[in-house]
């Protein structure tokens, strides 16, 4: 049941508590810790006569579902739908109520046999629609069961189990094909709360959600009964002056997402079981990598970082914390314009030890100069990206395997929302996106902008033939859009598709993002703002602060920035706010990012990691698990023992870090 494992774990988009069941959906009616009722619905499905050598059989296809496998019998519609349980718990399913409506004699196609023959140097598949002699000849019906659970699984931190909807049945006495129109399932949770070494996963990760969201039934139920593995403790904290050793103590693994300033507070740490304090001078933020041509080629790249010693006592406590500039794994690692395969966050370390303990340069940004015209706006661009849909066949291997939109669903219409702040209508908007053709033939989409105010205005259409092999193909670039169309906060573009005379485009939309002139005026008590193309002798200023409390930095150089320490003159009041001033000699493009100390970005998630001996330990085995699967390998490790080998095991984590 190769197809419905596919379309369970990459596209099913099930809605959660729909108020009625659309065609072909799987819905959620009622849920609690105990029980899960779920409700299938199969309304959109059709009925054709199909050939095959000779004979005549009906072919039943059903919108969105898959096909069942056993060569030779009945080939008909199934439906695979994910739900989230609790680990621990004993899952059993149950079939409670079936509405059927006969739908006459039909002799369905049997599920071919394939092979393959060999036609010169190439092998041919081959496909033989042979029916099973014995089942045609009984008395059973096919498929027996009319929904089961099948495997169970992990789906990130969120222990899944599939359920399987066999809404068609062929009678082979009668020759009688029945459809169940409506299929509702009453799933049982026996058990389940904490597991022994697991903990629940608290930190919200947005590419995820994003996923999971359209994957799992009861996707918000399920939420709280995400857990992951307790990290294997094996060592002590050191505390005040304790000198930098890697592998004899712990560090703690921090993901970002986005590019930009984060602080990291001493508190979060300590929730992931840091222990006592650490001497202010010796904290660090720092990267791993591996470099093959070194003597040691495990290397740890130190970040410049400021601490905040809120208290002033020389000790990394309490209130205090630290702020670094990090890059998205996009900004730092996709070189070639297309993402990691397996992971969208980039990581860094925090420890401490005086050789890595880096911290950023700084300096002033204040010339005492008068008659200086700040600039009213600068060129700012929003991108949006959401890895939803999963390509599982690409048509090279320098695309994007995940997409922001699916031609097959929705009708190929999408409305997609994003947020533009203090815009400078002065000049008009330009929207750039990239799609990516999944067919051959002309695909078509066209865009509309939707503002907060209800209003549509369309702005274009995008037309390009065939599949798309490299990122840099197939990106549309719209004419000046006028900023009359949005509003400040939320608009959305809406996307509709079309190929000839298909209602689809068979293309999906990979990212898209605008570009347009931002005043500079803080959002939310942060700004990312650059020199608006302006050098020599320039002053900047940035509205919009709540208070004075004020840090800047310059990031232009994204591995060295900048700590600009403010003076008070830096630091104006307005009327129920705080503007930042900056005079400087700009020599070139500059970017900066200013905020209150509340404003900067914070991490996706913070993991405690003990040291390993990896490097150290000799062995005639190495095996390397996922950490969950862990207890299932020890008894092939303990085979081996006996036999005489050495045996190291590895968990996964330990292997990346």
């Amino acid at each position: 049941m190769r197809g419905i494992t596919i379309r369970a774990a990459f596209v099913l988009a099930a809605l959660l508590f729909a108020a009625q069941a659309s065609a072909n959906e799987a819905r959620v009616l009622e849920a609690d810790d105990r029980e899960i009722t779920i409700e299938l619905a199969t309304d959109d499905y059709a009925i054709k006569r199909v050939v095959h050598g000779g004979e005549s059989f009906f072919r039943v296809t059903a919108t969105g579902y898959g096909r069942t496998r056993e060569a030779g019998l009945p080939s008909l519609p199934i439906e695979g739908a994910l739900l989230g349980v609790p680990f621990g718990a004993r899952v059993s399913l149950e079939v409670v109520s079936v509405e059927s409506e006969n739908l006459g004699p039909r002799r369905v196609e049997p599920t071919p046999r394939e092979s393959f023959v060999r036609e010169g140097e190439f092998a041919v598949p081959l496909q033989e629609y042979e029916p099973d002699p014995d089942f045609y000849r009984g008395r059973s019906a096919f498929p027996a069961d009319l929904a089961s659970l099948g495997f169970d699984s992990v789906l990130r931190h969120q222990r899944v189990v599939q359920i399987i909807f066999r809404p068609f049945q062929y009678a082979a006495s009668t020759g009688e094909l029945t459809l169940h129109k409506r299929i509702v399932v009453k799933v049982r949770l026996d058990g389940g709360g904490r597991v022994e070494g697991m903990r629940r996963v608290g930190v919200r990760e947005p590419q995820w959600d994003a996923v999971l969201s359209g994957t799992i039934l009861n996707y918000r139920q399920a939420q709280v009964w995400r857990a992951r593995p307790e990290p294997r403790r094996t060592g002590g904290v050191y505390g005040r002056g304790g000198a930098w050793l890697r592998r004899d103590h712990e560090s703690y693994r921090v993901e970002v997402g986005e590019t930009g300033i984060y602080r990291l507070d001493f508190a979060d740490l300590a929730a992931e079981g840091l222990g006592g304090t650490l001497d202010a001078d010796t904290v660090a933020v720092f990267q791993r990598s591996y470099d093959s041509g070194e003597a040691d080629p495990f290397i740890d790249t130190p970040v410049p970082i400021v601490v905040v010693d809120a208290d002033e006592d020389g000790l990394f406590d309490d209130s205090d914390y630290v702020l670094f500039h990090a890059l998205s794994f996009l900004d730092q690692h996709a070189e070639q314009g297309y993402e990691d395969r397996y992971e969208t966050g980039n990581i860094y370390w925090f420890g401490w030890g005086e050789g890595l303990a880096a911290r950023m340069s700084t300096r002033t940004a204040w010339l005492g100069a008068t008659g200086l015209t700040p600039p009213a706006s600068f060129r700012d661009t929003l991108r949006y990206e959401e890895d939803v849909y999963f390509d599982a066949t690409p048509p090279s291997d320098f695309v994007d395997l995940y997409h922001t939109t699916d031609y097959t669903k929705n009708g190929d219409e999408y409305s997609i929302p994003f947020s533009l702040y203090d815009i400078d209508p002065s000049q008009g908007m330009i929207l750039t996106a990239r799609y990516q053709g999944m067919t051959t033939g002309t695909h078509r989409i066209d865009f509309t902008v939707r503002n907060g105010n209800s209003q549509e205005n369309d702005i274009g259409y995008f037309q390009f033939t065939g599949e798309s092999y490299t990122m840099l193909e197939d990106i549309y670039s719209s004419g000046s859009v006028p900023a009359a169309y949005f509003t400040g906060g939320e608009n959305a573009l809406k996307t509709e598709g079309s190929m000839g005379t298909s209602g689809w485009s068979n293309a999906n939309l990979d990212w898209f993002q605008w570009s347009y002139l931002r005043k500079y005026d803080a959002h939310e008590g942060r700004l990312r703002f650059s020199n608006a193309r302006l050098t020599g002798t320039q002053q900047f200023e940035v509205g919009g602060f709540e208070s004075d409390d004020i840090q800047v930095f310059d990031v232009t150089h994204a591995k060295e920035p900048v700590e600009i320490v403010l003076q008070d003159e830096n630091v104006e009041p307005e009327i129920r706010a705080y503007k930042l001033i900056l005079q400087e000699v700009v020599p070139g493009y500059t970017r900066y990012e200013a905020a209150q100390p509340t404003a900067f970005l914070s991490p996706v998630g913070i993991d405690r990691r003990e040291p390993t001996d990896l490097r150290s330990s000799e062995a005639d085995m190495i095996v390397v698990s996922y950490d969950p699967f862990a207890p299932t390998v020890e008894p092939l490790i303990a085979r081996r023992e006996a036999e005489g080998f050495v045996v190291a095991h590895a968990l996964l984590s330990e292997v990346y870090d």
